[in-house]
């Protein structure tokens, strides 16, 4: 890698696909240059890779001083090592760091490099994690080992929940959403910016609709009043699947047998958990969000064009949500914004 860098001096952009790093046994583990021959790099993308262990992934970066950010789309670490290299006190500082579609167990591996990372150089991280798997979002997981260093975190439970076939065919007869894992955000001392997601489909209608929005409801609703009360601003996207249609509104408002109590219940635990909250933004009509996250995951799904235009799905969704969160939206916290889809 260094002497790939020292080839290309004007490249700010590092990525690899599809590849798998191993260090072989007669490797040796490299140490990084001169803090003098090393570079700043603005962004570093590992998409679909596996690395065979921890070693391997170290090898990526001797010639690298700085990143901004560090990108980990679909990584695997297949093994721990039995001892992790020392590296100087300015091996390598990371700006941020975005994880996506990442199963614990195969990210586990690299929490000693980011353990380095962190106890060398301050660490911000940004984390956005889609729950495609029930690993993804356990306790005592990757996430827990850099808790102290997440000051935004995006999590999309959907995964959890339901299948992308269901949100594109319907809920199967006699099949029930799954239950996501509990997660504890306390711990995350430094968390600031939370980002949570709601996701309705055209495929669904009536109770079948609800039963799986109650599911997305409540592990969202947990990873909220588990989160440290220092937040200061809360986004939750409301995504689709497919075209709008009308009677999605009515299936969320409908989440409880009395229609907006589990809303109205999160909007009083809201204003009392979070004293410093600045915000909570409502981000609305969001297609284009779900076609990009779930094609990473290898969705199909693609935008259909609909019966009702965005003003009138952003106008529905205002006019609900105001009566869901009134106490938020009394004291001016309560905000709207259109996803800029298109």
């Amino acid at each position: 890698m260094a002497a790939v860098l020292a080839s290309l001096p004007n490249v700010t952009q590092v990525g690899f696909e599809l590849v798998v790093f191993t260090l072989r046994a007669e490797d040796s583990i490299t140490t990084p240059l001169s803090s003098l021959h090393r570079r700043t790099i603005d962004s570093f993308t590992l998409r679909r890779c596996i690395v065979k262990d921890d070693h391997s992934f170290y090898q990526l970066f001797p010639a690298i001083k700085r990143i901004a950010t560090l990108t980990l789309d679909h990584v695997r670490c297949m093994e721990s090592p039995v001892r992790y290299p020392t590296f100087p006190d300015d091996f390598l500082q990371i700006d941020a760091i975005h994880m996506t579609g990442l199963l614990t167990r195969a990210i586990e591996p690299l929490k000693g490099f980011f353990r380095n990372c962190r106890s060398h150089t301050p660490l911000r991280l940004s984390l956005s994690i889609t729950s495609h798997h029930e690993d993804d979002m356990r306790e005592g997981t990757f996430l827990a080992a850099l808790k102290n260093d997440v000051t935004s975190l995006s999590a999309n439970v959907l995964g959890a929940i339901c299948t992308l076939e269901w949100m594109a065919d319907g809920l199967p007869p006699g099949f029930e959403p799954g239950v996501p894992p509990r997660v504890d955000l306390t711990g995350c001392t430094a968390l600031t910016h939370l980002v949570l997601f709601f996701t309705t489909t055209n495929a669904m209608r009536g109770h079948a609709a609800t039963r799986v929005y109650t599911r997305i409801f409540g592990a969202n609703a947990m990873l909220l009043l588990r989160a440290p009360t220092s937040l200061r601003r809360i986004e939750l996207r409301f995504q689709r699947r497919g075209p709008y249609v009308r009677h999605s509104v009515g299936e969320l408002r409908a989440i409880d047998d009395s229609p907006g109590c589990l809303w109205k219940k999160l909007d009083t635990r809201i204003v009392e958990r979070f004293p410093r909250l600045e915000e909570l933004v409502c981000v609305l009509c969001d297609e284009q969000g779900f076609l990009e996250q779930f094609q990473s995951l290898g969705g199909k799904a693609q935008h259909v064009s609909g019966q009702y235009s965005r003003q009138v799905e952003f106008d529905d969704y205002v006019g609900w949500l105001k009566t869901a969160f009134p106490r938020l939206h009394e004291r001016g916290l309560l905000r709207f914004e259109m996803s800029s889809d298109r």
